[in-house]
This record gives structure tokens, sequence and C-alpha cells, in this order.
């Protein structure tokens, strides 16, 4: 969550995520527009009365908090920056640039309940005419070096053990701040798929945890010429 001290004080174990609904937040929260988690209650009209029932009046009558929605990096800065709001639910990247760039007051932390946990990944596209050189890409974006570089400027983090190392002193700092020791083991992952990529001596290797979408991975291969295996997707 974001939140800027100025107007709201905070710390790690005290921050839940109902603070958004405080009735000294009205007025004040962002929150993202729409969520792909929502689709499980209309996938028929009994399952979506039983839950739209019981969670529409709660939803009305906390909307007055709600100062902007938001629905990409950018709604978040603008939040924060020229809106003037004062807490809200955001992705971690648009957090940590602004805790970085505001000169102190806006701060990124990890609610107690725990973080919303999604992964990104890439794809080679169906008839892709360089699929050695796509392999050779993904590969050099899944070095230890190059998740440190992404993680430091862009504040998304790294899947990769090695990157810790190598990151630098001001994004190490930010990674302990926002992230308490034990926080993690609290995070829910919500995401199309749960694919971990885990980093040993044999490489990145891509495994699949149960929640997948069928055929969202085919196989993990290993070019020759590429000596670390990346998990290839069937889109």
């Amino acid at each position: 969550m974001t939140y800027d001290s100025s107007g709201f004080q905070t710390s790690y174990g005290t921050l839940p995520l109902g603070d958004l609904w405080r009735p000294e937040m009205v007025g004040e929260a962002t929150v993202r527009l729409q969520s792909n988690d929502m689709l499980d209650a209309c996938k028929d009209e009994e399952t979506s009365r039983k839950i739209l029932d019981q969670i529409l009046p709660v939803a009305i009558e906390m909307k007055k908090n709600i100062k902007k929605f938001w629905n990409s990096a950018g709604d978040q800065y603008t939040a924060f920056n020229q809106d003037g709001c004062v807490i809200g639910l955001t992705w971690n990247g648009p957090g940590i640039v602004l805790s970085r760039t505001s000169g102190g007051p806006v701060k990124y932390l990890m609610p107690k309940e725990g973080g919303f946990a999604w992964l990104d990944g890439m794809s080679i596209p169906t008839g892709a005419e360089n699929v050695e050189g796509a392999y050779a890409f993904i590969n050099h974006m899944y070095r230890a070096d190059m998740g440190a570089a992404m993680a430091s400027q862009s504040g998304y983090d790294s899947v990769i053990a090695e990157v810790v190392p190598l990151l630098q002193p001001e994004a190490k700092a930010r990674v302990r701040c926002r992230l308490p020791r034990g926080c993690c083991r609290q995070s829910v992952v919500v995401s199309d798929g749960d694919a971990l990529v885990q980093s040993g001596a044999g490489g990145i290797r891509g495994e699949v945890h149960g929640c997948l979408r069928p055929g969202a991975i085919r196989t993990v291969v290993q070019l020759p010429s590429h000596p670390v295996p990346v998990a290839r997707s069937c889109s």
C-alpha cells in the first residue's frame, strides 16, 4: 500500500487493508478500477446474486472514501502527485517510485494481511521467425545482472535469487523497508497462473504449480546454443 505520511502515520504490522475505509479517509483513497478476480462472481446468476448481495451494500457505503480509481501506473502517480490522495492500494512499482521521488512524504509498505503478488512473464508468438533469437533474449533478461538493473530502476522485484547481492544499496534499503522479514509468507498470488521461476546451479527453471490455465505452459526447453532453459509458452 502507498500512503502520504504527511497526512497519515503508520508502520509495518499496524497497516491493515481496512485503513482504506477508515472514517477519516473519506475522499482520500485510491484503488484499482477493475479486478479480474470478480469474474468468478459472474459465472451464473445464482452465484452472482449470492456474492453481490453481500458485497454491494458495503461497496456502496465505502465508495465515499474513494477519491480516484486507477487503471495504470500513470494513474497511481497522479493520484498522489496531483490529486492529493493520502492512501491507496497500489502496485509496488509506482509505490516505490513515488517513495523515491516525493522527497519523503509518500511511502510504500506491505499491509499486515500480506500483499497481492502477481507474476509477469514472456511469451513467443506462434509463427515467430527467429525463435532461437527470442530465447536468447529471454535468457538474457533472466540473468541476475539484468534482474538487478530492473529491480533497482523500476521498483519491481526479480524472481532470481542471485539478484540480491547485485542490487544498488538504495534498492536494498527499499526492499528491507517495504518487505520486512516474514511478510512475504502472507502474500496472496493473484495472476493468470502460478508459474514459479527458480534459480539454481543449472540456471533458470520454469515450474508449474497447479493453477495455471490448461496449455499455458507447454514444456521446459533447452536450446543448444543457450544453455539456460526457460518455460516455453503456447501463446
